[in-house]
């Protein structure tokens, strides 16, 4: 995981053609060079944290794309006040 607001991050933002005035969503970008985003950047990290999150993502897939982006857009919109807001982004380096 890489900070968006360090060097490398907006580097990689740069490389997917998105500006940091545009930033709103999550981006993966996979080892082949493609870039997810939003929904589908969360399936796929779902997709490959376990178990457990092969199991979340295989039902979210079943639900329609409409639904999964309604989804992703009202806990995006409500994070800070479920989750509180940090100053610094956690990175996990494994």
């Amino acid at each position: 995981m890489i900070a968006a607001q360090s060097e490398e991050g907006r580097q990689l933002l740069k490389e997917a053609n998105i500006s940091m005035e545009n930033f709103d969503e999550v981006v993966v970008k996979k080892e082949e060079g493609k870039f997810l985003s939003g929904p589908l950047a969360i399936l796929f990290l779902l997709s490959n944290v376990g178990r457990i999150g092969r199991i979340c993502a295989w039902i979210l897939k079943l639900l329609p794309d409409v639904v999964i982006r309604w989804g992703y857009r009202v806990i995006a919109k409500n994070r800070y006040k479920w989750f509180g807001k940090r100053s610094t982004c956690t990175v996990i380096t494994n």
